[in-house]
């Protein structure tokens, strides 16, 4: 009996150490919007960052550990106009991607570069891609992936 609450305890201690606990209660909801190729995106933030990454670690490992890696940074409006500009610059000229810069460009609006953003990131050790949720304000926020290349998609909370 001593050894299986051992055991629980251990298994208890190990994932509330790992557990993300998202302290931005105004994040907290579902976001919604089209991405930059006109694809929908959908995605859950709870307090336990992005549901769908919380739900993998609860079921799957990644060589024995969490699949996924969540931690709350800041980036400031700078750092992430920056960012975007790079992106732009690589994909200046391409044919394929003029709809996306003029959509990042649109994007940009949306960020003050003298203020500060709570970022949710997001990796593995299992990938070698990331994503980011940075949010604007309590009803906007900037959904980017990694994969290689940076992405960036404007979402609205939706409740």
């Amino acid at each position: 009996m001593k050894k299986l609450l051992l055991a629980i305890s251990i298994s208890l201690i190990t994932q509330l150490t790992f557990a993300f606990d998202n302290p931005v209660m105004d994040s907290y909801g579902t976001w919604a919007g089209k991405g930059q190729f006109g694809e929908k995106y959908k995605i859950v933030i709870n307090k336990h960052g992005f549901e769908d990454y919380h739900k993998t670690n609860l079921e799957e490992k990644c060589h024995g550990k969490l699949y996924f890696r969540q931690k709350l940074i800041t980036y400031s409006g700078k750092q992430l106009l920056k960012q975007i500009n790079e992106s732009t610059k690589m994909y200046q000229g391409e044919e394929n991607y003029k709809e996306a810069i003029a959509y990042w460009q649109k994007i940009k609006t949306r960020i003050n570069q003298n203020q500060q953003y709570k970022v949710i990131h997001v990796d593995s050790d299992c990938a070698e891609s990331y994503e980011e949720f940075a949010f604007l304000s309590p009803n906007e926020g900037i959904y980017i992936h990694s994969d290689p290349e940076d992405s960036y998609d404007y979402l609205r909370k939706i409740h």
